[in-house]
């Protein structure tokens, strides 16, 4: 069995990672592509810390928030070509949804998405490919008001002191640097016309040929 082809997409929230991921599924199909979106680790809460953070006392932006051990867990199970079952998070209530999971299939190209998705050592070392989304920050904040403000009802005096006091200072200590670590950034625009995305998703194409005649010279012998 050929492991896994690992591709981690890191930026800014609100950078669209997300999007570039669903964009890769869409264009190498979702039989071939298993998706790991960093934003169903949250770790869960308890009571008390459930009604600070409906309070907004709680600071959800820092890698600290994030069960990143579980990630690098899934990661070396879909990476064996074993399924795995992840948590399901519900930014209403800032919580994961009790007793509730998402299983995810190995396949043979996984997604990893999120803003600390190039920031943690042992997450970097099983990526084969790093991609980072390079986005103005005012970009970011715009389409992070209107995902705020329209998908998850909250209100823009909360959104903009969350951005002014939590969100940019982390991006700017825990995300922004990780662009160095990448070995493609992405400028987002257009997915269909941008050159960087076609050039990921050429070489992905690639990736996929390249094992399916492996595959095919494995069974012939």
């Amino acid at each position: 069995m050929i492991a896994p082809y690992i591709v981690g997409i890191g930026g800014p929230s609100g950078s669209g990672k997300s999007s570039i991921a669903k964009y890769i599924i869409s264009e190498l199909g979702q039989e071939n592509v298993a998706l790991l979106p960093m934003d169903n680790f949250y770790k869960p809460l308890n009571e008390i810390e459930c009604q600070q953070a409906q309070n907004e006392e709680l600071n959800f932006d820092t890698p600290d928030a994030v069960d990143l051990a579980h990630i690098r867990a899934c990661l070396k199970e879909l990476k064996a070509g074993h399924s795995v079952e992840i948590p399901v998070y519900s930014f209403a209530s800032y919580n994961r949804i009790p007793n509730v999971t998402h299983t995810v299939c190995s396949a043979k190209i996984v997604v990893l998405d999120g803003l600390y998705a190039l920031s943690d050592p042992g997450i970097l070392d099983l990526l084969d490919l790093k991609v980072y989304v390079d986005v103005d920050l005012d970009v970011c904040l715009a389409r992070r008001l209107l995902r705020d403000i329209v998908h998850r009802g909250k209100n823009i005096d909360t959104c903009m002191h969350q951005w002014i006091t939590r969100t940019r200072c982390d991006l700017e200590k825990n995300v922004t640097p990780t662009l160095h670590r990448a070995d493609i950034v992405i400028p987002n625009c257009d997915h269909s016309k941008d050159a960087t995305i076609q050039m990921v998703v050429g070489h992905l194409k690639n990736v996929l040929n390249t094992e399916a005649k492996a595959e095919h010279v494995s069974l012939s012998h």
